[in-house]
């Protein structure tokens, strides 16, 4: 007696899965199916590391870094890890100091393919690419950073703050839409 019901319950459960279990294995299917032709890291936001900085205070120190007689240039090194090409743009890029003035991004270089700009062209990327940025952060006669130059940055002196970089899809054309990356720096002034 015990043992009929027993074979009840299995011969339910046999006819059960026979009835409703192809429905979940077409469901698995389709769904396996789906994600390996979706490209998950599209979705992924992109990413600039901001990994090696230096920052000249003065024009003899200057010169080392291929900039002449310019002082008060901040040389920041950053690697682009996205999903895809991305364009970048001065623009997009700013740097805040931990007093609130803003330096002002002059120079974008794409290290891999030596493309330098100097104005507000696009420069394109790949994931993986190594960029320098360079920001003037020349004083004014007010004690900040934007008006007319005063001085130089004082060698031995610290300067920290944000760096934001923006980064663009190349592939949504001119629309793109910049999504800032930012990090913390802390330089010693040479």
């Amino acid at each position: 007696m015990v043992n009929m019901k027993f074979n009840k319950k299995a011969q339910a459960a046999i006819e059960f899965l026979m009835t409703y279990g192809w429905m979940l294995l077409v469901v698995l299917i389709v769904g396996a199916l789906v994600f390996s032709f979706v490209d998950l890291g599209n979705l992924l936001p992109d990413q600039v590391d901001i990994k090696t900085q230096s920052i000249i205070g003065d024009s003899a120190n200057s010169a080392a870094y291929g900039s002449g007689a310019n002082a008060n240039l901040i040389y920041i090194a950053f690697t682009y890890r996205g999903g895809q090409k991305a364009t970048m743009n001065t623009d997009d890029i700013t740097l805040i100091t931990n007093l609130n003035e803003e330096c002002n991004a002059i120079n974008l270089s794409n290290d891999l393919s030596g493309i330098a700009n100097g104005a507000s062209t696009s420069i394109n990327f790949l994931s993986g690419q190594p960029g320098t940025v360079t920001f003037n952060c020349s004083q004014d006669s007010n004690g900040g950073t934007s008006g007319a130059e005063l001085g130089t940055l004082l060698s031995n002196d610290v300067i920290e703050g944000t760096v934001s970089i923006g980064v663009k899809d190349s592939t949504r054309g001119v629309g793109a839409r910049s999504i800032p990356n930012s990090g913390g720096f802390r330089l010693s002034i040479q």
